[in-house]
């Protein structure tokens, strides 16, 4: 099974899980929503899970992608699932589960998992404080090219030059970040045209180097190793 590479001195927590038969789902399946609430925690063998939130009956915003290796469901953890939280398959994913009384199990068994488990949904925290960060700070704009870097850094693999991801729609790149669709299709145009970035149907190139440096042009300094964004003096 491919391996997610995690940003910063984290240690793979599915290392330390135990190993159970997956789960096949088929695209656009909803594997928990709103009425029906996780109670398991979950990590992706193959394909993608979007998951989204519902908060206060506003429109569902999407919190994360998750692809081989990364794990959502981490509310059952603390007995206390997100009644507004969803996930569901982009593709055709594969997917093992665990209650929350395996996972206490398997801490009793390999003390490794717990600190693992603690860096891995640590990281998840600073990448959406980013995000949130990025709203409240920065204009559409930056919040575009810096959701799409997250999610290159998150999701992508080196191809050509380029940080390939497979493809994904407007809309939920739009959600992602937080703005409309037709906003993140003018400035991925833009970013096309500057070469910071080259998409079809079939995949997303981001040209990771030059987008830190048109970050660093506007003052934005990005650290991906912190995980964390400052608006710099220029």
């Amino acid at each position: 099974m491919d391996r997610t590479v995690l940003r910063g001195p984290y240690e793979d927590p599915s290392f330390y899980l135990p190993r159970k038969p997956a789960q096949e789902f088929a695209r656009k399946h909803t594997i928990y929503g709103p009425g029906e609430p996780s109670n398991l925690l979950y990590m992706v063998r193959s394909g993608r899970v979007l998951v989204r939130n519902s908060f206060d009956s506003t429109s569902p915003s999407v919190t994360r992608i998750v692809t081989s290796g990364g794990m959502f469901g981490e509310a059952s953890l603390i007995g206390s699932p997100d009644p507004g939280e969803s996930a569901i398959t982009l593709d055709r994913s594969s997917v093992m589960s665990w209650t929350m009384a395996e996972v206490e199990q398997q801490m009793t068994r390999d003390a490794r998992l717990r600190p693992a488990l603690l860096s891995y949904f640590a990281l998840r925290c600073a990448e959406l404080t980013e995000r949130l960060e990025a709203l409240a700070f920065y204009r559409t704009q930056e919040r575009v090219m810096l959701g799409l870097l997250q999610l290159a850094e998150t999701l992508g693999a080196p191809m050509n030059g380029a940080t390939r991801m497979a493809p994904l729609s407007h809309k939920i790149i739009a959600d992602y970040v937080g703005t409309s669709r037709e906003l993140v299709t003018l400035h991925m145009c833009e970013f096309r045209q500057a070469g910071l970035l080259q998409y079809s149907r079939s995949f997303i190139d981001a040209n990771v180097p030059l987008m830190r440096q048109e970050l660093d042009r506007r003052g934005i300094d990005r650290s991906a190793s912190e995980g964390r964004m400052v608006r710099t003096a220029v």
